[in-house]
């Protein structure tokens, strides 16, 4: 179905299409969040979240114990202001335990608390998409048009074939939305449904924030009620730069993906070094086409950007054409001032060569 080999690398800014906060916006929840303090001899419970509070309880025994994680709620709050994200903020208090958890405990009640709010959300079970009109602006729809362009019912368990994610997110959006969306166009059950899923390859290099109730017994619904149990089970998901870089095997995956890969895109993705460092696979690339979102990026920035990639691929990614005994060069690095959704639609012959068969 794709016209080759292709891997989406997923940033936070792409979950935003779907009504999920990033940047700054995530920030400020988090802070807010943490934002504990004593009203007379007891904590105001108008203050800080609830339930991260009965979680950090389970572990202070005693006000000075208390004090301690309030004290490292407040370094977190002051320190968000100079800080990119939060995960990048935790990363640097790594010998930190109170920080870590409290950090951890933040993004897992944010995300969970977002997903219920988010375009996408699902409730009960089997209805339809909370916010149909605006989920059809998003990427999500995007790339399940062009998914599915071409496959037939019978022929659904290779809708997949030659596509792979690498998701920088904590979220589950897109394993959701696939889920759900393979229901709703193909007219599958649940149990069909999954089986197909488990064909799609899906990397978190940074974990997220737990399964869903279909990839495993200890699955999370999307979007639940948050409580003391599952925001612990959460917390334990997550994994900082550090953390994830001790696990090799899931490094050295990703990598060979991105070595594979034909065609990368970048969508709503910062192209930080420390993220680009996770994905380069130290060797010369396949890849022969790159795109991505660069919204709100200036030009100069952008030049940067594809240096990097560049650098990633270890090719030029720029071929001599030939037309009418003129010669021109043609770059194949399409890193473009676009929305996630504007991309996967304005590239979309390129993305998805729609009708084919395999083997055809």
């Amino acid at each position: 179905m794709r016209a080759a080999k292709t891997v989406f690398i997923v940033g936070a800014g792409a979950s935003n299409e779907v009504g999920i906060p990033f940047g700054r916006g995530f920030l400020e929840i988090v802070s807010e969040k943490l934002g504990f303090r004593f009203k007379g001899p007891s904590l105001d419970p108008d203050c800080g979240d609830s339930d991260i509070l009965d979680v950090i309880q389970q572990h202070a025994s005693d006000r000075p114990s208390l004090n301690k994680y309030l004290e490292a709620a407040q370094r977190i709050r002051e320190g968000i202001l100079f800080s990119r994200s939060i995960d990048a903020l935790i990363d640097v208090h790594r010998d930190d335990q109170r920080i870590q958890q409290l950090g951890k405990l933040a993004i897992a009640k944010t995300i969970l608390e977002q997903e219920q709010r988010c375009h996408m959300y699902v409730a009960p079970p089997g209805t339809s998409f909370q916010d149909i009109t605006r989920l059809d602006k998003s990427w999500f729809v995007n790339f399940a048009r062009g998914l599915n362009d071409g496959v037939r019912r019978d022929e659904i368990d290779r809708i997949f074939d030659k596509v792979s994610f690498v998701v920088f997110n904590y979220d589950r959006c897109l394993e959701h939305f696939l889920y759900n969306a393979l229901q709703k166009h193909y007219g599958v059950d649940a149990i069909k449904a999954k089986s197909v899923m488990e064909r799609l390859t899906i990397f978190h290099p940074y974990g997220k924030i737990a399964d869903l109730p279909w990839q495993g017994r200890s699955g999370i619904p999307f979007g639940c009620p948050a409580n003391r149990s599952n925001l612990l089970v959460m917390m334990s998901q997550i994994k900082t730069y550090t953390e994830q870089v001790e696990n090799d095997d899931t490094l050295n995956s990703i990598r060979h993906e991105i070595a594979e890969a034909e065609t990368l895109v970048f969508l709503g993705f910062s192209y930080l070094d420390l993220n680009m460092d996770v994905l380069d696979p130290g060797a010369d690339c396949a890849a022969q086409n790159v795109f991505g979102t660069a919204f709100g990026i200036s030009e100069s920035d952008v030049s940067q950007i594809k240096d990097k990639i560049r650098r990633l691929v270890r090719r030029n990614l720029s071929e001599l054409r030939t037309r009418n005994t003129v010669q021109t060069v043609e770059e194949r690095l399409y890193i473009r001032n676009l929305k996630c959704a504007e991309v996967l639609e304005e590239y979309s012959r390129s993305l998805f060569a729609a009708g084919q068969r395999s083997g055809s």
